[in-house]
């Protein structure tokens, strides 16, 4: 196992009955090591708590932090600002399965690993539109080339060919028309 990952098992077997809670960070490093990861790093903050039962645990995620990735509106990196939070249903059984939101472990996985767990689940935490207010950020990552750029087109307003309508003009009339 990775020396990374290693801080992300936690275990389950020696656990006691009731809330166990770890606090563990994942940095650069962390989104290295998986492959084709699609954010460039990040910093994150993730409280893991198990609450252990005689027949199962149940295990809570709450993140927060900030991914690495490209802002969509002007293109410059940006570390963008995520939280989230997901539970996980762990049962014992013979043999080791896992589906979305249950994991089934044998008795002799007595620890569990949940840097997938974790990567996943902040992956998923990404909006689709990856804009955030920068306005307070000292030096501002955008790329002013480009939103000066966004500016003057929209300033510009709609500019028709001469002659023409715009794309789909008549196609929109129609459906408004119905």
């Amino acid at each position: 196992m990775d020396r990374v990952f290693l801080p992300f098992s936690i275990p389950i077997a020696g656990s006691k009955t009731g809330l166990t809670v770890f606090v563990l960070l994942c940095d650069n490093d962390f989104f290295a090591r998986f492959p084709d990861c699609p954010v460039g790093g990040g910093n994150l903050e993730v409280t893991v708590t198990l609450d252990k039962r005689p027949d199962m645990a149940l295990v809570h995620f709450a993140w927060t932090g900030r991914l690495a990735t490209i802002c969509d509106r002007c293109t410059a990196d940006i570390l963008l600002p995520v939280t989230g939070e997901w539970d996980l249903v762990v049962k014992y059984g013979p043999e080791f399965q896992e589906d979305d939101e249950v994991v089934v472990l044998p008795p002799d996985m007595t620890e569990l690993n949940v840097a997938r767990y974790i990567y996943e689940s902040a992956l998923l935490s990404l909006p689709v539109r990856r804009v955030y207010d920068c306005e307070d950020d000292v030096p501002r990552p955008c790329n002013m080339e480009v939103l000066e750029y966004l500016h003057r087109m929209k300033n510009e307003g709609d500019s028709r060919p001469e002659g023409g309508d715009l794309p789909f003009q008549d196609l929109k009339s129609q459906i408004n028309s119905n």
